[in-house]
Order: structure tokens, then C-alpha cells, then sequence
């Protein structure tokens, strides 16, 4: 096996306008993307707890190269049923139990029921340095803040995303 290093100032396909990349193979650009993974979930899920809990709404991705970043974006659907708490999104590479990605009591955000109950949106997009050519699963979790009531996920079957790009490095 050897390394060739070809320089040159112009690529152009010789007809058309479209370069093609033999299937299988890899052209690593800095700053591209190399793949997206895309999940979503409508399930109505829910927690009584103030630590994380799983919830079905995950992805898994298979990083080609270690040096890659991973940019998760979620898009979840939350709603607290009970006035002065908030419904709190997490996500973590792995499980709850793993990595979290977000920060602060909030981590990535929440959704709060000011005088009465509340529903929000939690988007966030996050880059991630996974150092991995593994699986890697990231999912989002969900926890109360606050001594009394229930949070959601989906409650009324929305449907909340997360969507997961290799960039390459």
C-alpha cells in the first residue's frame, strides 16, 4: 500500500458538471457531510422522575473516520402538566447513562408551565467529538424539575426529530 499525493489547481469532469465517487469509496473534504441519519418518534412518552429517563426518540451512527464531528440536531415536542415546572430534554451519546451533551439544570432545554400547565419546543444542535469509527447511538432523555407533576414527550402525537451528520474533519 502506498501514498500518492496528486496536486493540482482545477478538477473538472470531463462530461457534464458532476464529479463522480466510485461507490464504497470516500472523497474526505474537510467540512463536508458525510452521512446523515435521520429518527423520529410520535409516541406519547412521560416521567414522573427529576433524573433523565430514556425515551424513544434516538439515533445511531457509524462514524468513517475517528477525527470526524458529529452534529446532532433535535427538534422535541415538550409539556409539563403542572404550574411552576418544566419539562426537561437531555441528550446523551449513548443513554442517560452515557455522555450528556447538554449543560445546566436546562441541559438543551425545557418547556415550563409558568401559572398553569406548558408546552414548548426544545431545538439545539450540538456538535460532538465521538473519537469513534463504533456505532454510536445518541438519545434524547427527559426528566422533571420540580417536586410534583408529570412531563411529556409527544403528548398529544407530535412528532419530534433528531437527525445525526458525520462532518468531515
Amino acid at each position: 500500500y502506498s501514498v500518492s499525493t496528486l496536486k493540482t489547481n482545477t478538477i473538472q469532469a470531463a462530461t457534464g458538471t458532476t464529479l463522480n465517487i466510485t461507490s464504497g469509496h470516500v472523497l474526505n473534504a474537510p467540512g463536508h457531510v458525510i452521512q446523515t441519519v435521520y429518527s423520529s418518534s410520535a409516541t406519547n412518552e412521560s416521567t414522573t422522575s427529576e433524573t433523565f429517563v430514556n425515551t424513544s426518540l434516538a439515533a445511531t451512527i457509524t462514524p468513517t473516520s475517528s477525527s470526524s464531528k458529529i452534529l446532532v440536531m433535535v427538534n422535541a415536542s415538550m409539556y409539563v402538566n403542572t404550574a411552576d415546572r418544566h419539562a426537561v430534554a437531555g441528550i446523551f451519546r449513548g443513554d442517560v447513562s452515557g455522555t450528556s451533551l447538554g449543560s445546566g439544570t436546562y441541559n438543551i432545554g425545557s418547556a415550563y408551565g409558568g401559572s398553569s400547565n406548558g408546552k414548548g419546543y426544545v431545538c439545539c444542535a450540538i456538535l460532538d467529538s465521538p473519537s469513534t469509527t463504533s456505532a454510536t447511538t445518541y438519545t434524547v432523555g427527559l426528566r422533571r424539575n420540580g417536586a410534583s407533576g408529570t412531563v411529556y414527550i409527544n403528548v398529544n402525537a407530535e412528532r419530534s426529530t433528531i437527525v445525526l451528520q458525520e462532518i468531515g474533519q
